[in-house]
């Protein structure tokens, strides 16, 4: 029985990656790091959160639902303020960049 639980972990973590699917829209915003380009104007911070947590997968819905209301003020790239794991939260700046 207990040389089973590592592997169930195992498949389950493995499992994760397949599990979500970003909108077109999040994905058209770009994420920067580092300096912002002397081209790009803020347009709004943005918040994204997910019920998944201590998993990737919880942090890549959050990351994604901050794309997507970063893609409706009508953003092409974001930075990243503040990601957390444990209660999965993306915290980010909206630009959009010429």
């Amino acid at each position: 029985m207990y040389k089973k639980i590592p592997l169930l972990i195992v498949m389950i973590l493995g499992l994760q990656a397949c599990v979500y699917t970003p909108s077109q829209k999040s994905l058209s915003v770009l994420e920067i790091t580092g300096k912002i380009p002397a081209s790009c104007n803020l347009l709004g911070q943005v918040f994204g959160e997910s019920h998944i947590p201590y998993l990737a997968v919880g942090v890549e819905v959050a990351k994604s639902r901050a794309k997507m209301q970063a893609a409706k003020l009508g953003a092409t790239h974001i930075i990243w303020e503040e990601i957390s794991y444990s209660m999965p939260l993306a915290v980010g700046r909206a630009y959009r960049c010429d």
